[in-house]
């Protein structure tokens, strides 16, 4: 009853896939530096964080094994719009 109760008063949602891998990567004291082996080259790394690169389904799969992001983080929309109008 109390999760029932919880979820429709009190809910909190998964946090989008930007806000989730900032999140993971500051709870273990990782660098831009540290997420360049997992993306590739810091441009990439800067340009993702920054919404103005969007993931690829290949991205969230290292970001996902590499620091346990759950999948569910990879379906919410992005914050801004116009993260994905870089790639058209």
């Amino acid at each position: 009853m109390v999760d029932a109760y919880e979820q429709q008063h009190w809910r909190i949602d998964a946090p989008d896939a930007i806000d989730a891998i900032v999140l993971r990567t500051d709870e273990r004291g990782l660098t831009r530096a540290d997420l360049e082996p997992i993306l590739g080259l810091g441009g990439r790394v800067s340009e993702m964080l920054n919404h103005k690169r969007s993931l690829s389904l290949e991205m969230m799969r290292r970001w996902h094994t590499e620091l346990g992001i759950p999948a569910k983080s990879f379906m919410r929309p992005p914050k801004r719009d116009d993260a994905l109008t870089s790639l058209a």
